[in-house]
């Protein structure tokens, strides 16, 4: 079983032998409540007939993204090398030329507040070798400070201990003597990158959230033993794979941006289907749009989050989020224009139309009242109250003298040119142009802006896929079990020692194979990858590359320095040929393989006839008219509609406004094509 749990619904899907037996969307009352998980589960179950089985279940979730966006995290110690107390203020530096905002130097708030962080002495130099020994009775002295405190959470991070993490070791070992209860985390378990500054702020937030996680999938577990069978758990991680719950307990901060990594991996999939390599997703949910580019059937990776995201993510999914869904809330502005978002009704009270003594218009309101939405969701389940969603937004209009229906309207554009703003400017960071890529629209609200969304982008198509709003749980079906390790180098290319780096790449590639092994994947499923990083000297950006499986030789380390200087020149359109160079991380990667979900395909049924019509409003061309609305069971492969028309399913909404037609494919997706 596969489940998300959303700013708005938790979605889940069960399939058997890469089938689907069901499906089940629930309002997300309780927030990331693990009861709620739980029951979505058990009424699935329930619902396919399997209330006694043991489910191996699939999870993405937003509950590591929103306790660190929110602060709400619990309060942590940090014990560094002396001279590096105020690290995690001072962040990395500016690139030369750049302003620290442009770089994201700064994270929005020190994860550690200065007055919990205890410096010590002792020192390592950068080969790792100890210049200075540490004072076992300082620590002892800080071990006791933490303790009157009542601090039970330290992080620890020396420097150059990415080379040897004796100290680090030595240090935690008193700790845990000297302090009853305490949970120590070095930042040579979790990061063995050179990066000071990076290394210390992801062992922070590793450590403040594993008290988070862990709860949460004790509670989860605790939850799935007392309604079924003790039934195994694995969660979505940054980077795009699966892990089990006992790795994301010891390193919760790989999972934090689970939610949004799984759509993308979803629409990967998809795109592999469709034999369309480079898809442009846009995820609307219900409090966010995810946009990502996916290159070659597979989703980008970045190396770190930027000034914006939650801090020093590693290997994540590119994805950039704007606050904009379905439960954006409308407001005006002093000068009286009008703004959508970024606060969001959430799914409690939610918009007006769900009727919960909400009262803010939403975006969600606007599309009931311009009748592109039915007056029930979720197959008739979820009634909307289209009076309440007309009389909140009579009020608001009211504000300023307006018409309702043409605030709608511009709530409605709003929404759209935002969206499409955030895709341009993806577009222009990555250097490609848009024309040569596909747009898929996914999320319980992105269809309802699609054709608009092709039109700002003066595109011809557009695809929404079969089950749009399923988008995530699509993608953790599609994933794969993937675990990394990093080791730090720091050399320059003139100055390697190819020994070095193979002894290296030898214990990471068997670390990798082991943890791969903890989560059952046999060896004839595991597949390896090798990468290096390399920068010039003096510069903070680091681009990967890959290297062969078999023994590095010098003449695939100058194939693999000269890969860099042309995906240099590719990224940053302008060349360094002849500077300085230097390895920076050495990365072994291991996937392991699992089944996938064959692409289901459906025969035609003729014509398709309309269930019934309303009258809807048009934002595209800004006319009224009746509709025929169509419903996803009544369409067969190579069925067409014309707009206008409107299809209706059970987890989204699709808008096909004057002007365009929706051709539905053999695996039942269906393309928005201009007509004319």
């Amino acid at each position: 079983m596969a489940v998300d749990v959303g700013g708005t619904f938790v979605d889940a899907v069960a399939v058997m032998d890469c089938r689907e037996l069901g499906r089940k969307k629930l309002l997300n009352e309780a927030g990331n409540s693990p009861t709620l998980v739980a029951a979505a589960i058990q009424e699935l179950l329930h619902e396919i007939g399997l209330s006694s089985a043991a489910p191996v279940v699939l999870l993405s979730t937003t509950l590591g993204t929103n306790a660190m966006l929110e602060g709400k995290l619990p309060a942590i110690g940090l014990v560094v090398t002396r001279g590096f107390r105020e690290i995690l203020g001072v962040g990395r530096r500016a690139p030369i030329g750049g302003s620290i905002r442009a770089s994201g130097s700064l994270p929005l708030s020190p994860v550690v507040p200065l007055e919990l962080v205890r410096e010590i002495g002792g020192r390592l130099d950068s080969d790792g070798s100890i210049i200075e020994p540490l004072d076992a009775e300082e620590i002892r002295s800080i071990a006791r400070w933490y303790r009157a405190k009542g601090v039970h959470l330290i992080a620890v991070s020396l420097l150059h201990s990415y080379r040897n993490s004796f100290h680090e070791c030595f240090v935690k070992t008193i700790l845990e003597t000297e302090v009853e209860n305490i949970q120590v985390y070095l930042s040579s378990d979790l990061d063995r990158r050179a990066s000071e500054y990076d290394r210390t702020v992801r062992t922070c937030t590793n450590a403040a959230l594993t008290s988070v996680i862990a709860s949460y999938l004790e509670e989860l577990e605790s939850e799935q033993r007392a309604q079924t069978n003790q039934a195994a758990l694995f969660l979505m991680q940054n980077d795009g794979g699966l892990s089990g719950s006992r790795r994301a307990r010891c390193r919760p901060l790989t999972t934090a941006r689970s939610g949004s990594s799984a759509a993308v991996v979803g629409a990967a999939w998809l795109g592999r289907q469709l034999r369309c390599s480079e898809p442009i997703t846009v995820d609307m949910g219900g409090t966010s749009t995810d946009i990502s580019l996916v290159a070659q059937h597979h989703p980008q990776l970045k190396l770190v989050g930027s000034l914006n995201e939650p801090p020093s993510l590693d290997l994540v999914v590119d994805v950039s989020s704007i606050a904009a869904g379905g439960g954006s809330v409308a407001w005006w502005s002093p000068d009286g224009r009008l703004n959508v978002g970024p606060c969001s009704a959430g799914a409690m009270p939610g918009p007006a139309c769900y009727a919960r003594s909400g009262d803010d218009v939403t975006v969600t309101d606007a599309h009931l009242a311009l009748g592109r939405l039915p007056e029930a969701l979720l197959g008739g389940s979820f009634p909307l109250d289209k009076h309440a969603a007309m009389q909140a937004l009579e009020r608001f209009a009211e504000e300023q003298n307006r018409d309702y229906h043409n605030v709608a309207a511009g709530i409605v554009r709003i929404t759209t040119h935002r969206i499409c703003a955030a895709i341009r400017e993806l577009m222009a960071r990555s250097g490609m142009e848009l024309r040569t890529h596909s747009l898929v629209l996914m999320g319980g609200a992105g269809p309802l802006h699609a054709a608009f969304l092709a039109d700002l982008l003066k595109l011809d198509c557009v695809l929404v896929p079969r089950r749009p709003g399923l988008a995530s749980v699509s993608g953790l079906l599609a994933a794969d079990f993937r675990t990394s390790r990093v080791q730090g180098l720091m050399q320059r290319i003139e100055q390697i020692d190819l020994t070095l780096i193979g002894r290296i790449l030898s214990d990471l590639q068997t670390t990798v194979i082991q943890d791969l092994l903890k989560e059952g994947v046999p060896p004839d499923r595991m597949t390896i990858q090798r990468t290096i990083d390399f920068h010039y000297l003096q510069m903070s950006a680091e681009l990967t590359v890959a290297l062969p499986d078999c023994e590095l030789t010098p003449h695939d380390f100058d194939m693999s320095v000269r890969r860099f200087q042309d995906q240099f020149v590719s990224s940053f359109r302008y060349s360094r040929q002849g500077e300085p160079i230097e390895v920076t991380n050495l990365r072994v990667i291991g996937v392991g393989t699992l089944d996938r979900m064959e692409p289901e395909t459906i025969s035609p049924h003729g014509a398709a006839i309309p269930a019934y019509w309303r009258e809807a409003h048009f934002v595209e061309n800004g006319q009224s008219c009746w509709c025929p609305i169509y419903t996803r069971k009544g369409l067969g492969a190579k069925t067409e509609l014309y707009g206008p028309a409107i299809l209706e399913q059970y987890d989204s909404t699709v808008v096909v406004p004057p002007g365009w037609r929706g051709a539905v494919d053999q695996m039942g997706n269906l393309l928005l094509e201009r007509s004319h």
